[in-house]
């Protein structure tokens, strides 16, 4: 995929082409009854530490004829521990 953007340097349009990590392949997609998308973090400077992460997820109408509405979710943690020596 390529986007086009301004070079803030030069003020002139470069093309630019995006990564794509992983491709969901095309049959996969057509048989889903549902998908979840989902990305995860996880941080921490002892002796606190968190994670976290939002989604998406979509299911399929009964007839299989499209996707229902999105529902977007976020998770997160905290924790806290003792150090022993």
């Amino acid at each position: 995929m390529e986007t086009e953007s301004l070079d803030p340097k030069t003020g002139q349009k470069r093309k630019e082409r995006k990564k794509v990590l992983r491709k969901i392949p095309a049959k996969v997609l057509r048989n889903a009854q549902g998908i979840i998308i989902f990305s995860a973090m996880r941080n921490g400077i002892a002796p606190f530490g968190g994670s976290g992460g939002a989604g998406v997820i979509m299911a399929r109408l009964e007839d299989g004829s499209k996707f229902r509405d999105d529902l977007f979710y976020y998770t997160s943690s905290f924790t806290h521990s003792h150090l022993l020596y």
